[in-house]
């Protein structure tokens, strides 16, 4: 079983493999917000301004959040017609 700490770095290695130009140097992980549902680790991200300031004109817009399966560490992006507890 991955723990939630590790499945934080299966997400950022998912990311950071992407293609939606994840850039370390503006964006961040949002570890606090991180909600687990059964064995599944839903993982936000934005923009190091948006965290930072709490401005919305600086947060990503229609960015998914990464899902985590705890408990094969196998990430995937949260599809638009799913919310928590739909898994």
């Amino acid at each position: 079983m991955t723990t939630l700490e590790a499945a934080l770095g299966k997400a950022l290695d998912f990311l950071e493999r992407s293609d939606i130009g994840w850039n370390p140097a503006t964006m961040r992980l949002m570890s606090d917000s991180v909600s687990v549902d059964g064995n599944l680790a839903v993982v936000p991200y934005s923009t190091i301004a948006f965290l930072d300031t709490g401005d919305y004109h600086a947060h990503l817009l229609g960015n998914n959040p990464v899902v985590v399966d705890l408990g094969t560490g196998e990430c995937r992006f949260m599809g638009c017609d799913e919310e928590i507890g739909d898994y």
